[in-house]
């Protein structure tokens, strides 16, 4: 059980992280959409 629940945690942290830089990633993908059209 003890190994289960390590499991789970672990499964947290990664989402958590993974959600994290998702979201960045998208705010990035954004912002460089955003400045496109100011540099044509």
């Amino acid at each position: 059980m003890a190994d289960k629940d390590g499991d789970k945690i672990y499964n947290d942290i990664v989402e958590e992280i993974l959600n994290k830089a998702k979201e960045k990633w998208l705010n990035g993908q954004t912002k460089v959409m955003e400045m496109i059209p100011l540099n044509e």
